[in-house]
């Protein structure tokens, strides 16, 4: 039930905003969504010591009241004029037949596909070839690996970016987001030391928060408002799949011990997509220079 949550907040941001804010606005909700997850997982464990039960009435409380939060603080954007007819006729199919889509959300496939054979396989791919005081990369290391991504994610979402998008169009962020990740996903595959490795975490780490709030304000941009929801969350939609192939893919491969194998599938996806971006999205192509209005 919850899973269009966040393609609605999308949208809705997209309705309120201007173009210029509209890449910090979507990082601002993405960043807060996973410090939320971070203090929760943490009042979580601080509440399961009172009772087992009591994270999930406090979770139940908070859904509670973040409901009634949107009924009495959302407003109704003035400026969208929609149709039940024109919303339920643009399927996703229509939507993959437009042009500048269809390259966009090629792109994010790229990204997510990449970035899951990368994080879902990681652990074991570290605990298998990485040591770290003489011992093998054990379940600590990892966790610290983990919160300093969750820390670089929330910082880059609710500080950098907007920092960052007052001198990158979009078609530069993209490129840098895969640029990013192709020297992380490289780097991570070479490392001996635990320098190396955090340089190539840090790149990831940056690539992966800047991605999301870009790729759905880059969609939003190029759809008439009464739109937007739709075409986000089939974005949504299929980065689910690619997050789900993307895992059981890296799985079989380091079954057989391939982590060549397996980092070269990662880099070379991004690859793809870098290079789709800038040959689909360069500037004087038409796909980037029309938006749809209604």
């Amino acid at each position: 039930i919850s899973a269009g949550n966040l393609s609605a907040a999308a949208a809705y941001i997209a309705d309120c905003t201007h173009v210029r804010n509209r890449r910090q606005a979507i990082g601002i909700l993405t960043g807060c969504i996973g410090l939320g997850g971070i203090v929760g997982a943490g009042v979580s464990g601080w509440l399961s010591r009172i009772s087992l039960s009591a994270p999930i009435y406090a979770a139940f409380i908070l859904v509670l009241g973040s409901a009634l939060v949107a009924i009495w603080g959302l407003k109704d954007p003035s400026t969208t004029s929609r149709t039940t007819d024109k919303i339920a006729a643009f399927s996703a199919r229509a939507i993959l037949k437009m042009p500048v889509l269809r390259v966009l959300i090629i792109v994010m496939l790229c990204h997510f596909f990449a970035y899951g054979m990368y994080s879902s396989q990681l652990p074991v791919f570290l605990s298998d070839t990485f040591i770290w005081n003489g011992l093998p990369f054990g379940p600590k290391a990892l966790s610290y690996l983990l919160m300093a991504d969750g820390v670089i994610n929330i910082f880059v979402q609710l500080f950098l970016l907007g920092w960052v998008s007052q001198y990158f169009s979009e078609r530069k962020l993209i490129i840098l987001i895969f640029a990013l990740l192709c020297t992380g996903f490289l780097t991570a595959g070479i490392a001996t030391t635990i320098p190396v490795l955090v340089f190539a975490i840090v790149c990831i780490s940056i690539a992966d928060a800047l991605a999301k709030p870009t790729y759905l304000a880059a969609l939003s941009v190029h759809v008439s408002p009464a739109r937007q929801g739709i075409v986000i969350g089939t974005a949504q939609a299929l980065i689910a799949i690619a997050d789900f192939i993307s895992p059981v893919l890296g799985g079989f491969v380091l079954g057989y011990a391939l982590y060549g194998v397996w980092i070269g599938i990662a880099i070379s996806v991004a690859i793809i997509g870098l290079v789709t971006a800038m040959i689909y999205l360069s500037k004087s192509s038409v796909l980037i220079v029309k938006p749809e209005t209604e």
